[in-house]
């Protein structure tokens, strides 16, 4: 939709992406790096956790979920840290999702992130952890998310999107430059917004971080949800042999409840469904 507007104005655009990977733009920046120290008092994760869990999930106001989500995740494994902060299940929801041939397919993740982590981490390019933090999002999130779907989604209406964050010269200067200058003070692209003061006006500098997030919490409690009863039935999973169906259930049961937004997991195993049953099953 938004490539369809612009495209009526121009043929050539201007994306932004790049710069929440290259200059710590992502709240999971914020939380791995609290995460280094509250991780370090005693029981506080666990009582947290506790306390949380009797929060109900605001649909319309993302802070529960996102507090719920950096206790969840914070341990001293920085691999599966990583992964519960980046993607939309951890190891144990993914057991819980997945009969055990697919669960098996997927832990070869893990181990890559860890031994990635562990032969980059001693280099001096990345002395500064954070930085191999955000180099891994650059190598995968950015390539096969953000590159992808922006790619995909203006050449389907002809249009040419151009990414300026992403010139070989800037890309190398964030590899190198201390993380202070990136996250300082709880302040994201702090180097960008200083760098920008004169040309961009306070307000927008100022601005809360704003995706272009279409209101899947809500679609996924009414028309979205229909899609599980009419195509992922009981049945038609125990067939594919991928899926729990009691799972799913309880995935839904939640959202639909209100105890907890699984908007984003839900959404992900319709997606993989659909593409499933175009490109498989045929």
């Amino acid at each position: 939709l938004i490539s369809k507007a612009t495209r009526q104005h121009v043929t050539v655009a201007i994306s932004g992406a790049g710069g929440d990977e290259l200059f710590a733009g992502y709240p999971r920046y914020k939380a791995i790096n609290y995460g280094r120290h509250a991780g370090k008092i005693p029981g506080l994760p666990q009582v947290a956790r506790a306390i949380l869990q009797q929060v109900p999930d605001d649909f319309t106001n993302p802070t529960v979920g996102r507090l719920k989500l950096f206790f969840d995740g914070l341990s001293p494994d920085f691999a599966q840290q990583y992964m519960r902060w980046a993607y939309y299940f951890d190891e144990k929801a993914k057991q819980q999702l997945l009969r055990p041939a697919p669960f098996a397919a997927t832990q070869s993740s893990l181990r890559q992130i860890r031994a990635y982590v562990d032969e980059k981490k001693h280099t001096a390019i990345f002395q500064d952890f954070m930085n191999l933090v955000q180099y891994m999002d650059t190598k995968t999130y950015l390539v096969d998310n953000i590159l992808e779907y922006t790619d995909r989604t203006s050449m389907a209406t002809a249009l040419e999107v151009r990414v300026p964050f992403l010139d070989y010269r800037i890309v190398e200067l964030s590899q190198v430059m201390p993380y202070r200058h990136k996250l300082r003070k709880g302040v994201d692209k702090a180097i960008l917004r200083e760098t920008f003061q004169d040309l961009i006006p306070a307000e927008n500098l100022r601005a809360p971080k704003k995706g272009f997030c279409p209101p899947i919490a809500l679609w996924m409690q009414g028309p979205l949800d229909r899609y599980f009863e009419e195509q992922m039935t009981k049945e038609s999973l125990h067939q594919e042999g991928i899926f729990h169906w009691e799972a799913i259930q309880r995935l839904r049961a939640e959202h639909r409840q209100g105890k907890r937004d699984n908007s984003m997991e839900l959404f992900g195993i319709i997606m993989f469904d659909v593409w499933y049953r175009h490109y498989i099953r045929g």
